[in-house]
C-alpha cells in the first residue's frame, strides 16, 4: 500500500467532524449494504453464533471494567512492568504513562505555545473554533518539534511499538523504531464547550471490509502512516470525569451497558502521556500535544521524508486540512518568528 502526498480538503479540524461543523455526514453508498450481504451469504448461522459469544464476553468484561474503573489504564514504571500488566495493556488498548515530561516543563511548554501565537498575531493562524480558538493548525513551532524529539517521549513510543509483533522482516516493519509525526495541538480555554468532539475512532470504519484495492486514503481524516497507537501529551490537569476513552451511544449500542462501562481515564497531570489503540472509541481531549507512536515501515518512512521537506519549507504536512487563506503553518523560522528572549 503506497500513500500519496496530498492536501485533502479546505478548512480546519471541524472539516472532518460533523459534531463540530454541524453538517450531517452523508449516508453510506448503497454498495456497503451489498458488501454486507455478500459477506454474510452462507455464513448467517456462524455470524449469529459469533454475536451471541460476543455478548457473553461483553457481560464478563463489563463486570471487570465496573470493578476496576480508571485503575485499568495507569502505569508509572514501564521498566518493571510484569508480563501480566503488559498483557492487560494489550487487552485494554489504552495506557496512561505518568511523568513522561516534568510537570513544570509541560506547563511551560503550554505557556510558550500561547505566547508564540500571541507574538505572531500578524500571521493569520487557522484555528477552531474561530471565535475562541482551541485547536491550532500549527505543526512546526519550536516547542512542538522539541516535544517530538524528547528522549522520554520517544522511549514511551518505542515501548508502545514493542507491544506489536510482525512476522515481516525489519526491512519492511521495524517496531523498535518510532518515527516523528507532525500533528496539531489543542489549548483548552476555561469553560470551553465549543470543541466537544463526538465519540469516534481513528482508524476507519466499514470501508475496511472492502476490496484491498479500494483507495480510501484520500478521504478526510485519513492518515499517511501506520500508528501503533494514537497519543497525546498532556499540558493540563484533567480529573476523572473530564475525559474518556470509551463512549458509544445508548440508542445504537444498548448491549454495551454504558452506565457500567463508561470509563474515564484517571487524573491526568501535565507531562503525562496517554496512548490508545486507533480502534478504541474515545471522546474528550484537553490541552494536549497530539503525538502518536509510529513504527518504522517503508511507507511511513517515505511519508516522514516528505514531511521533513514540508518542515523545511514551513509548509503543511500531508493529510491535514488546507486553509482557504494563506497561512504560516510554521511560525518557526527566524525571518517570520519573534522568539521570546
Amino acid at each position: 500500500m503506497i500513500w500519496s502526498w496530498r492536501i485533502l480538503w479546505e478548512g480546519d479540524i471541524s472539516s472532518v467532524f460533523p459534531s463540530l461543523s454541524g453538517i450531517a455526514p452523508p449516508l453510506l453508498p448503497g454498495w456497503y449494504a451489498e458488501l454486507k450481504r455478500l459477506f454474510a451469504a452462507g455464513r448467517e448461522r456462524v455470524l449469529a453464533e459469533s454475536w451471541e459469544r460476543l455478548l457473553l464476553d461483553l457481560e464478563r468484561e463489563t463486570a471487570g471494567v465496573k470493578r476496576l474503573g480508571s485503575d485499568i489504564f495507569e502505569f508509572k514504571d514501564l521498566v518493571s512492568l510484569s508480563k501480566a500488566k503488559i498483557k492487560d495493556i494489550k487487552k485494554r488498548g489504552v495506557v496512561v504513562i505518568k511523568n513522561v515530561l516534568p510537570e513544570k516543563e509541560a506547563l511551560s511548554m503550554k505557556e510558550s505555545l500561547k505566547e508564540h501565537i500571541k507574538r505572531n498575531s500578524w500571521a493569520k493562524v487557522v484555528a477552531f473554533p474561530a471565535d475562541s480558538p482551541a485547536v491550532y493548525e500549527l505543526y512546526w513551532s519550536p516547542w512542538q518539534r522539541a516535544a517530538r524529539a524528547y528522549p522520554s517521549l520517544i522511549a514511551s513510543q518505542c515501548f508502545i511499538n514493542s507491544l506489536w509483533y510482525s512476522s515481516l522482516t525489519p526491512s519492511i516493519v521495524d517496531t523498535s523504531v518510532s518515527l516523528p509525526y507532525a500533528d496539531r495541538f489543542r489549548i483548552c480555554q476555561p469553560g470551553d464547550a465549543g470543541f466537544a468532539l463526538g465519540a469516534r475512532i481513528d482508524r476507519g470504519s466499514v470501508e475496511r471490509w472492502e476490496d484491498l484495492d479500494a483507495d480510501h486514503r484520500d478521504g478526510a481524516g485519513s492518515c499517511g502512516v501506520w500508528r501503533s497507537c494514537q497519543g497525546w501529551l498532556s499540558m493540563s490537569t484533567t480529573p476523572p470525569g473530564e475525559g474518556t476513552l470509551l463512549e458509544f451511544n445508548n440508542s445504537t449500542h444498548p448491549h454495551l451497558r454504558l452506565d457500567d462501562v463508561m470509563t474515564h481515564v484517571p487524573r491526568i497531570s501535565p507531562g503525562d502521556y496517554v496512548f490508545w489503540n486507533c480502534d478504541t472509541i474515545h471522546s474528550v481531549d484537553r490541552s494536549v500535544l497530539y503525538i502518536p507512536a509510529v513504527p518504522w515501515t517503508v511507507e511511513s518512512q517515505a511519508y516522514v521524508e516528505r514531511q521533513n521537506e514540508a518542515e523545511r519549507r514551513g509548509g503543511l504536512p500531508g493529510g491535514f486540512s488546507r486553509s482557504t487563506t494563506p497561512v504560516y503553518h510554521s511560525l518557526a523560522f527566524p525571518q517570520t518568528l519573534y522568539l521570546p528572549s
